[in-house]
């Protein structure tokens, strides 16, 4: 057994009066980041093929958008059904999108990690589900390639960010129910399902790593005697069947097809496997120079842990010495498997490393992983503090807010500060695509077929309008703007 129950010797908390300005001084720096990537947020307008994707959702409506791209280009109906639905309101929603991502996010963690709490000590605990709600969506930030096109560029943020919002509120509806002992209900099967088909039609990666995760809840079902784990077989069944489904339908659609001729012939499979290991142990690689915000995420991770246990020790379940070795070894091969399986699509349709945006299922793998470390870190240290007097209790505590601040100083604050930074580049950006906008609708008016556009700049690595007006996105926008043709033009 890795987990049983136990137990413990009562020692006395660290006192609040020092565990209350950790907790805040975290929680501050976390929500600065926040404050930052939302106040950016505001500034983001269309760019590169939301051009393309919106004039469809316009002229076709939401559900002939999808039949088109389904049939034309690609079969991710989920990502093309909500991009298209919000792309049918116009572009005022773009700036408000960034703003309810963040915030959708960290409530989806927030609601789940209550629940989670609720299973493992029998209560939830508002300040460490919110600590850690806002310690996830940091470290995904901070350590994707390219977090711009995954949060305001509208394609990027809906068929990269919104899955993860939507696992969330998976895993959430699989751990409430399985406290409530209703997961072998019909209803939360029905749910559970749902969100496993429209996460299925997003990105194939995330698609995966959702399959992965049920896999392994399903195997420690089978091999350990969990309680009320055979009432979730069913749910957990179906929603791996959904999700296959969903899948399934990307694979088979036209579109697909059509797009897979745009590349070249892949190489052999031989080629591939050896060239998309390489691809992961080079992302893995690469994550060293994350390290302020891994260490970052693994220390908070650690005191919230810490407490965690600590604040119900009466209630902690024990973890064995071998479980927790066999855990990290399992975990390792699991993380390298999400890696190279990010890695796999692109190798074998293009042969070549995908771009930093699709690498986000990955960082948000590594980033999970090290939450589990920092949480069974925190678990060990308790065990230890549980063990010593409240002198030395309370000088531990008292040594760890040095480290604790250096490293808010060293992550959060200054990832978020380096954002701030940037806020005059994105307020000109939108300032200029705004006058744009002005002045293409006074043209229009003037029944013009031609329309000069200045290239704004900030594009986040992403093609902008070009000189040529047979280019892709000027033909696009063209589209967009009803005109014959567009050209680019350098700004002043």
């Amino acid at each position: 057994m890795i987990i049983a129950a136990g137990k413990r010797p009562q020692s006395p908390l660290p006192s609040r009066y020092l565990v209350m300005p950790i907790a805040l001084a975290m929680l501050i720096s976390l929500v600065w980041v926040m404050f930052t990537y939302s106040y950016l947020g505001i500034y983001v307008r269309y760019l590169a093929d939301d051009f393309c994707t919106a004039y469809l959702a316009r002229d076709l409506g939401v559900v002939g958008a999808v039949k088109h791209w389904y049939n034309s280009w690609s079969g991710r109906f989920s990502y093309m059904y909500v991009l298209s639905l919000l792309q049918s309101w116009g572009a005022w929603q773009v700036p408000l999108l960034p703003v309810a991502l963040l915030i959708a996010l960290s409530t989806s963690f927030v609601a789940l990690l209550k629940e989670v709490q609720r299973l493992i000590f029998g209560v939830p605990n508002s300040i460490t589900a919110i600590l850690l709600s806002l310690t996830i969506p940091y470290g995904l930030m901070a350590t994707t390639p390219a977090v711009e096109q995954i949060l305001f560029w509208e394609g990027g943020s809906i068929i990269y960010t919104l899955p993860i919002i939507l696992s969330a509120l998976f895993w959430y509806i699989v751990v409430r129910n399985w406290n409530r002992g209703t997961i072998g209900a019909l209803l939360p099967r029905i749910g559970a399902g749902l969100l496993s088909f429209a996460i299925g039609g997003f990105n194939e990666p995330f698609s995966i790593f959702h399959l992965g995760l049920i896999g392994v809840l399903v195997a420690l079902i089978l091999v350990m005697p969990i309680p009320g784990g055979s009432t979730a077989i069913p749910l957990l069944v179906s929603s791996i069947g959904s999700t296959f489904l969903a899948v399934f339908l990307n694979y088979i659609s036209p579109g697909s097809s059509i797009r897979k001729t745009y590349f070249p012939e892949p190489n052999s499979l031989d080629w591939v496997l050896r060239e998309t290991l390489n691809g992961a142990n080079i992302f893995l690689i690469d994550y060293r120079w994350q390290k302020a915000a891994l260490v970052t995420v693994l220390l908070f991770t650690t005191v919230i842990g810490t407490y965690q246990c600590l604040a119900n020790r009466t209630r902690t379940p024990t973890v064995s010495l071998t479980g927790s070795l066999v855990y990290i070894v399992f975990s390792i091969n699991f993380l390298y498997l999400v890696v190279a399986l990010s890695i796999f699509p692109s190798m074998y349709l293009y042969s070549g490393l995908p771009d930093g945006r699709t690498m986000n299922t990955a960082a948000l793998a590594v980033i999970l992983w090290i939450v589990t470390l920092g949480l069974l870190s925190g678990y060990w240290i308790a065990e230890g503090l549980m063990r010593l007097s409240t002198g030395l209790v309370f000088g531990a505590s008292l040594l760890s807010i040095p480290i604790i601040l250096l490293v808010i100083f060293q992550g959060p604050l200054s990832f978020g500060s380096h954002a701030w930074d940037q806020r005059d580049v994105y307020r000109v950006f939108a300032q200029r695509w705004d006058d744009r906008e002005r002045s293409i609708h006074e043209q229009q008016k003037n029944q013009v077929t031609r329309l000069e556009l200045p290239r704004l700049g900030l594009t986040y690595g992403l093609e902008d309008i070009s000189d040529d007006p047979t280019h892709w996105i000027n033909q696009c926008a063209a589209i967009y703007y009803r005109v014959d043709e567009v050209v680019g033009i350098p700004s002043d």
